[in-house]
């Protein structure tokens, strides 16, 4: 029986153990959900309901903490903070009883007691543990509040005079505090303050609202009150609010003071993503990979009866909303994604670490390697991905050695060009910007983004941006502009055409376009960047699968990667979606394709993008220096200088 079988068998086995045993009891958590009927604002001595069924015996030795939604006031660091020695209570012996006594602001409150500072054992409504069992307490005005817990019964009353109904606050303003911030005209994203962002208040509804007008893509936010973080709703460091828009389009926030419930409305609204449950698995997958996980999803629930649910995002959706969405619980079990978002979603504690065991040795070590952060492998590659150079094999036979060479064929190719751009003829072209493409220009010149240490390891604090290899391969490139080799102003979609179309002898661009460019019937070859002063590098990129560290089914989501998607069938089929060079190495020895035997040599060599949050400071200086020298607004030198000291001031202020 193949290891893949016995694994799920076990799984499978060890569900229907546990069902077979009835309820499990687990931990008690953090109370997060509002108060049931049994709570009451009035003196807990009123509750009736029985203790636990099975009676835990206290002693004097004992830690009894009160716990709750007062907690901050009280010196915590945090609410719902189980081991907190500033809302202790204190044992009496005479009394056999736990007591304290805490001056507690007006206001609507949840609270339960905690046993020896954690939540193994917790006691709410009726000396009960578990959610939705807290004490409710309204407080008509500030006064000390006596709260005594009873071991034998495991119930706790309240005494103060300022118990009654909480005032409704009124707030003199009201603010959405959030990611949409920078977009929005504030200095930066959760700005307590920021007037773009204020909402209006309407007295006829005695609501707090504001609309904005955002681009497409997911968001957290909050709604803060008095212009600081003093009060903010949803309460709590975890409480933020969740927003993901299809499209670009108006969004209307509205803030209700009294039920502190927010709502956005938008026709640009999208519908949520599946997110993660019990017993299934959630993946969230380009359209490159979506189909043929959805095939083995269907053969993998007729065959187990386990649900596999495969959502279909953009790439750049997948991060976006996996961002926002796993720590609030409503993220999937299984992304698929690039390796440098490890210095996103990693440093975030978003994904946890994979266990390949001996299927290790069937994948790349450079795309292992780059999955690997901080010691830690966070992902199983499927794909390596490099750029190299295209060029038409009718007006450059042979690749050029050195980019020298590439300006004379550009020379030559170019001597009976004018002014009319669509009628003429080019030897390389690249588009504005896209650092990402410059980058194996840049190190053939000797630039680099960051130095690495002695272990291999990235070194933020090594700046490249403005070494002389750098600065050297932007003039080289401001040069080709000067001298009309490369038109000023050229995107991406406009270079691929020109190429397909003959105008245009040599790109760089990625597989990404491979099966486009096969299509256009141009003859072409794939060749190694050229080099300069050294060997041209390009950034080594690789995609791969990562589990969500808030999966409510990990051990489930890293077997079935284990077993079903490192397999030569599943490999086969994601890559004849997209050919890429593999990653998994059974598929890749049966593969015989000169396209990609021309981008593993264009990649030998290459650099695997940095996987640390730093890189997240490089990439806005970078392109606007690239802009700025082609469109001749900066020289080279200054372009890059300033760019250099933008992403060290950025790195700084992370």
């Amino acid at each position: 029986m193949r290891l893949w079988r016995l694994a799920v068998l076990m799984l499978l086995v060890g569900s229907m153990i546990l069902t077979a045993c009835g309820p499990q009891a687990t931990p008690t958590e953090a109370p997060t959900e509002a108060p049931t009927e049994e709570a009451t604002t009035e003196p807990a001595e009123e509750a009736t309901e029985e203790a636990t069924e099975e009676p835990v015996e206290l002693s004097s030795d004992d830690l009894i903490t009160l716990v709750g939604t007062m907690q901050t006031q009280l010196g915590c660091e945090d609410n719902w903070t189980a081991d907190c020695d500033a809302t202790a209570l204190a044992y009496d012996e005479a009394s056999n009883t736990w007591t304290g006594t805490f001056e507690i602001d007006p206001g609507s409150y949840e609270y339960s007691i905690t046993l020896n500072g954690n939540w193994d054992v917790s006691f709410g409504v009726g000396g009960k543990s578990g959610m939705g069992t807290n004490y409710a307490l309204s407080m008509a005005e500030r006064a000390p509040v006596t709260f005594t817990f009873d071991p034998e019964t495991k119930l706790t009353t309240v005494e103060s005079e300022g118990i009654g109904e909480a005032p409704v606050e009124a707030y003199e303003s009201a603010f959405v505090a959030g990611t949409m911030q920078a977009q929005l005209g504030c200095d930066e994203d959760w700005m307590p303050d920021c007037e773009a962002t204020a909402l209006a208040y309407d007295e006829a509804s005695n609501t707090w609202s504001g609309t904005f007008d955002l681009t497409k893509g997911a968001y957290e936010y909050k709604v803060t009150v008095n212009g600081s973080w003093d009060v903010s709703f949803p309460e709590g460091m975890d409480g933020n609010k969740t927003l993901n828009l299809a499209e670009d389009a108006p969004v209307t926030i509205t803030f209700d003071p009294v039920s502190k419930e927010i709502v956005a409305e938008s026709e640009g609204l999208a519908e949520p993503p599946s997110a993660s449950v019990e017993g299934g698995l959630v993946i969230w997958a380009d359209e490159n990979r979506a189909g043929p996980l959805r095939e083995l999803a269907d053969e993998f629930e007729a065959e187990y009866g386990i649900e596999i649910v495969v959502e279909e995002l953009a790439m750049g959706d997948v991060r976006d909303i996996f961002t926002v969405a796993a720590p609030a619980g409503e993220g999937p079990d299984i992304i698929v994604g690039a390796h440098d978002w490890l210095g996103e979603l990693g440093a975030s504690g978003l994904l946890a670490p994979l266990d390949l065991g001996d299927k290790a040795a069937e994948f790349a070590p450079a795309a292992l390697e780059a999955f690997t952060y901080q010691g830690e492998l966070y992902g199983m590659p499927n794909a390596v991905e490099n750029v190299a150079l295209f060029r038409n094999t009718d007006l450059v036979p042979d690749a050029p050695a050195t980019w020298d060479e590439v300006t004379e064929i550009s020379r030559e190719l170019a001597a009976n060009n004018d002014e009319d751009v669509d009628t003429n003829q080019y030897g390389f072209v690249r588009m504005e910007g896209d650092p990402y493409h410059f980058f194996p220009i840049q190190t053939a010149f000797g630039g680099y983004v960051f130095g690495q240490n002695a272990d291999g390891s990235w070194n933020p604090q090594d700046v490249g941006m403005d070494n002389e290899g750098s600065i050297a391969a932007a003039q080289w490139y401001a040069d080709l502009i000067d001298e009309g080799l490369q038109p000023p102003a050229m995107d991406g979609e406009t270079m691929v055409s020109w190429f397909e179309d003959g105008k245009a002898a040599m790109i760089i661009t990625g597989p990404w376009f491979l099966a486009r460019i096969r299509e256009s019937g141009v003859n072409y070859a794939i060749s190694e960047i050229p080099a300069q002063a050294q060997a041209g590098q390009p950034f080594l990129g690789v995609q791969g699968f990562m589990i969500n560290a808030f999966s409510k089914e990990p051990l489930l989501a890293q077997v079935f990667l284990n077993e079903f998607v490192a397999a030569q069938e599943t490999m086969q089929a994601i890559y004849d979606m997209e050919p890429r060079p593999p990653a998994y190495l059974p598929l890749l020895e049966t593969l015989d394709d000169p396209d990609l035997v021309g981008f593993a040599e264009a990649g030998a060599n290459g650099v695997p993008m940095p996987a640390i949050p730093e890189m997240g400071a490089v990439w806005e200086a970078w392109t606007n220096a690239l802009t700025l020298v082609a469109q001749g607004g900066d020289t080279p030198e200054s372009a890059f200088t300033n760019a250099a000291d933008q992403i060290r001031e950025a790195i700084e202020k992370q």
